[in-house]
């Protein structure tokens, strides 16, 4: 991938005829060995902790986020494939026009699944604290990774698709880089709302819940977090998971977390929970689930984030069953 990495710049300083035409021969296969590339990066580190290890000090990462940031900043545009750019660069070969675009979008979406699959083996273990740094402070991550993720969603969905996205972004947030969030906030809030709709959408999926609940839990730790969380639906999916995996402690525990800091000091926020019969979902929540502690916590945390300084909040608490629940 490093050697990958350097003829990439290569072929950027030179522009002879000869060498633009050995380039255009390479990237006709360059696509799908990237996603073998990927792939084996995958294969060989999920679960390992030494070769989770190694891969840090070969800045792997790092290598991986260069590459498909630049194949999305080349080959796509407002969430769409360039198609003719992507011909032009020979990726397929095909002489029907139709067959020759579905596989082309096949091949690219594969291509930003492999190293959205391969960024999650490498960050999300819990050795992984060295990769998750090299990954959160490079300032193209969050936005290659969300970039990729509306690609993907819009061309080629899957619910594996969506949790790995989830999880990777998840594992860069955590990293609490205050700086990624204002660009996202700035920059990439359409790719956001994609990534939101699809778990939206996927609502009654348990392994879906508890990703997005975990990513929202961390993009709400800075301010402008909270307030993309609220503008772009992130509320409405706590609250529906609540609801919809009311069952299961571990999921609500998680959508609890995530609600306790988005309303946190966001006055539209504790408004708009308040407004949706946020507070009695989240002391229905605590009566259901007596035994968990995260389910207490989390819920006495979110209440209290909810009602803090605001009168609309206190007043709906005061009217509702939700102090006699607490008691």
């Amino acid at each position: 991938l490093k050697e990958y990495v350097s003829e990439r710049h290569m072929n950027r300083t030179m522009h002879t005829k000869k060498f633009v035409d050995i380039t255009g021969q390479f990237k006709n296969i360059d696509i799908h060995v990237l996603i073998v590339l990927f792939r084996c990066v995958r294969c060989c580190v999920y679960g390992c902790e030494d070769a989770i290890t190694e891969s840090a000090c070969s800045r792997m990462p790092t290598a991986v986020t260069v590459i498909i940031s630049e194949y999305l900043h080349k080959y796509t545009l407002n969430g769409e494939i360039m198609l003719s750019e992507l011909e032009r660069a020979g990726a397929i070969f095909d002489k029907v026009a139709e067959r020759r675009a579905s596989k082309i979008v096949d091949a690219f979406s594969e291509l930003l699944d492999s190293g959205a699959d391969a960024l999650d083996a490498m960050t999300f273990a819990r050795c992984a604290e060295t990769n998750r740094v090299l990954v959160a402070e490079s300032s193209k991550a969050l936005n290659m990774i969300l970039g990729s993720a509306a690609i993907v969603l819009r061309y080629a969905s899957s619910l594996r698709s969506l949790y790995v996205h989830a999880q990777v972004a998840a594992s860069v947030l955590g990293m609490r880089v205050e700086k990624n969030v204002k660009k996202v906030a700035a920059f990439r809030r359409d790719e956001l709302s994609v990534l939101l709709s699809n778990l939206q959408a996927n609502i009654r999926s348990a392994a879906v819940c508890k990703m997005g609940s975990i990513m929202l839990r961390h993009l709400s730790f800075v301010a402008a977090g909270r307030s993309i969380v609220g503008e772009l639906g992130g509320l409405r999916f706590l609250l529906d998971a609540l609801s919809a995996h009311e069952g299961r402690a571990g999921i609500c525990a998680r959508a609890l977390m995530a609600l306790a800091n988005s309303v946190f000091q966001n006055d539209v926020n504790q408004i708009w929970v308040g407004k949706h019969g946020g507070l009695s979902v989240i002391s229905a929540c605590m009566e259901r689930h007596p035994k968990s502690l995260n389910c207490q916590i989390h819920g006495a945390r979110a209440l209290r984030n909810a009602t803090n300084r605001s009168e609309y909040n206190i007043r709906l608490a005061g009217e509702s069953d939700v102090i006699h629940n607490i008691q």
